[in-house]
């Protein structure tokens, strides 16, 4: 798949349903470690989605101010794969005043690009913080940073990307 999906512009991928018709062939294969290698061999941007087929209408991304998360929001803006779609920008764990100036410089980057967004803060840390604004508003689609972390340190520390695949249930948009 690594090597199918380099020269492409967008990957998109099932994730579950590969699973589930055991394409890849062990069933105890989970989907987020395949997203995870995934990325890690570089194949980016990618879109993985659900069973459950949902029109987008609401985009929440999550921004952290890391060159990651700032790099999905720029090809996801840029992709403009669902122009009309509502976009929420959400910052979490940050102290108040740290997420404000994040929330704004993001702002700025969406409008000087024609899009509108809304802006939320959530104190709490990030994995919990996406899974209940992305709940809360009815997101039908996430984007995420992706971060560079080995394999090793992955398989002891669950990141942030890897917790919300495993839990959301929506779509997952995760850029270059």
């Amino acid at each position: 798949m690594i090597d199918h999906a380099r020269y492409h512009d967008l990957a998109l991928f099932g994730l579950r349903s590969m699973f589930e018709y055991r394409v890849l062939g062990d069933s105890d294969v989970e989907p987020a470690k395949v997203l995870r290698d995934l990325i890690e061999g570089g194949v980016r941007p990618l879109i993985a989605v659900d069973d459950d087929y949902r029109p987008i209408r609401r985009v929440l991304v999550a921004y952290s101010g890391s060159v990651q998360s700032a790099e999905s929001l720029k090809e996801w803006i840029r992709l403009r794969l669902s122009p009309e779609a509502a976009l929420r920008l959400l910052v979490c764990e940050h102290p108040q005043g740290q997420a404000e100036h994040l929330l704004t410089e993001a702002s700025i980057y969406c409008r000087a690009h024609g899009m509108e967004p809304e802006r939320q803060y959530r104190p709490e840390d990030a994995k919990r913080g996406i899974l209940a604004e992305a709940e809360e508003w009815d997101a039908d689609l996430l984007v995420l940073g992706s971060s560079a972390r080995s394999w090793l340190s992955a398989t002891f520390f669950e990141t942030t990307m890897l917790h919300v695949v495993r839990h959301v249930g929506r779509p997952i948009f995760v850029g270059t």
